[in-house]
């Protein structure tokens, strides 16, 4: 288990010479020849998996095995009903990608934000990012928590 921190690549090598998940381990840790389980976007952080496993790798990560993946998503201002009710019930993004419900639960913050626990079972790439842009929502802090 990794918590990657943003501005870091889930790649083993980036051709633009950015940091990397492997360059957040040991020499020891690399020698094991380990990469990473799925993706967490450059400027997302959390929990990551890193095995030299594949079967372990496939049922984490292939579709029909349905593995949750648990986010804390920090957002600007107060959530509206309307938003909470269209995650839930599942939608379709701009690109026409249609998306199966969420579950989420959201906090209002001391400092007017509002903190949402979101559960996906789905792994379309930048789901929750892509959904709160097109649900008129500001992404300030997106955290992986779990994973299965």
């Amino acid at each position: 288990m990794l918590h990657k921190p943003i501005q870091v690549m889930c790649t083993a090598h980036d051709p633009q010479g950015r940091p990397t998940v492997l360059d957040c381990l040991t020499t020891e840790m690399r020698r094991n020849r380990v990469y990473p389980v799925g993706r967490l976007d450059y400027f997302s952080e959390g929990l990551l998996l890193l095995t030299n496993d594949c079967e372990l790798a496939q049922r984490l990560m292939h579709p029909r095995h349905h593995q949750p993946k648990t986010y804390d998503v920090l957002v600007r201002g107060i959530v509206p009903a309307s938003a909470l009710a269209t995650m839930r019930r599942g939608m379709t993004l701009a690109e026409g990608e249609q998306l199966r419900p969420v579950e989420v639960e959201s906090r209002l913050q001391a400092n007017g934000h509002t903190r949402l626990r979101m559960v996906l079972h789905q792994g379309v790439n930048r789901q929750i990012r892509r959904m709160c842009r097109d649900l008129g929502l500001t992404i300030l802090r997106l955290k992986r928590i779990s994973l299965g």
